[in-house]
């Protein structure tokens, strides 16, 4: 009777799926065993309710706090080899590494991984639809199902809402982002771009082109914004003021965001991170740069 098949499990189908560096990865099997080698991976495979199969995480990967019970394995450019070697073992098929384009350049950690025997699946996301892109991969991969899919269907559904709220008409808010001491800004291809653009603004820091970089107090003046937002390692609350070296600094009282106090501290991951939790992000900066629209909305969960 045990050899009849009537009982007898039914082997899992291989897939192969492309990354976000173009490559094409083989699995043989769902994998039962996640390392995360970024923060926003790591968010998003607790969004998933994927987190039974993470073994590995960075020293960075803070959120959820049931992440920081989760072992490390390095830094997020920092990886150390040998821990993600202990945390997987023999079975190469049955685990994938998360990772992000930083670990496949020259030197980095994958090449060494992947010799090893090691699937790794390279995850990059600089836009909202990109960070959707991401969750419906790592859902695929991971075995999450229909669950899963309503997670990141309620995300989709909350973005848009803030998408059809702003109309061709709506007057574009022009917004300096700052991330850094010493004016440095998000420019373009940057997560905190698309969030800005989206919500309605423009960002001042896109001309200085892909990434982040500085900007100097001739262009700060220059462009005038008419809001800025300043990173929560960077500003603070006094007396119901933000301070910052923005405002602290006399030069600047030029300006019209200094002059009318429209000057905002955010949460750097929610903007900064490309997880569940930029999707807040694109809330709180509609609230902050069209309030006439969004400031008493009810956004979906």
């Amino acid at each position: 009777m045990a050899c009849s098949g009537k009982n007898a499990p039914v082997p899992e189908k291989s897939f192969i799926i492309t990354d976000h560096a173009g490559r094409a990865v083989g699995f043989s099997k769902i994998p039962n065993k996640i390392i995360s080698l970024s923060p926003g991976i790591t968010e998003i495979i607790f969004a998933l309710g994927l987190s039974n199969k993470l073994v590995g995480v960075t020293s960075f990967c803070d959120y959820p706090a049931e992440a920081q019970r989760i072992d490390r394995v390095g830094g997020y450019s920092t990886v150390d080899k040998e821990k993600v070697v202990e945390k997987i073992g023999g079975d190469g098929d049955g685990a994938v590494i998360f990772a992000s384009t930083l670990h496949i350049q020259p030197g980095g950690v994958l090449s060494d991984l992947e010799q090893l025997g090691y699937k790794a699946v390279v995850l990059e996301a600089h836009t909202i639809e990109q960070l959707f892109n991401c969750m419906k991969l790592i859902n695929e991969i991971s075995g999450g199902g229909s669950a899963a899919e309503v997670v990141i269907q309620s995300l989709e559904a909350r973005a848009h809402v803030i998408k059809s709220g702003i109309s061709a008409d709506t007057r574009k808010v022009t917004v300096m982002h700052e991330v850094f001491g010493g004016h440095w800004v998000a420019g373009s291809d940057t997560l905190e771009n698309d969030i800005i653009t989206i919500a309605g603004g423009i960002n001042i820091g896109a001309p200085i082109g892909s990434g982040y970089g500085q900007i100097n107090i001739e262009g700060i003046i220059d462009a005038n914004p008419d809001k800025i937002i300043i990173v929560s390692q960077m500003g603070t609350m006094v007396d119901g003021l933000v301070s910052s070296e923005i405002t602290d600094n006399p030069v600047f009282r030029v300006l019209d965001a200094v002059k009318n106090r429209r000057i905002y501290v955010i949460d750097a991951d929610i903007v900064s991170r490309s997880g569940p939790r930029a999707v807040d992000g694109l809330e709180e900066y509609a609230r902050i740069l069209h309030p006439e629209i969004f400031c008493d909305y009810a956004f979906p969960n």
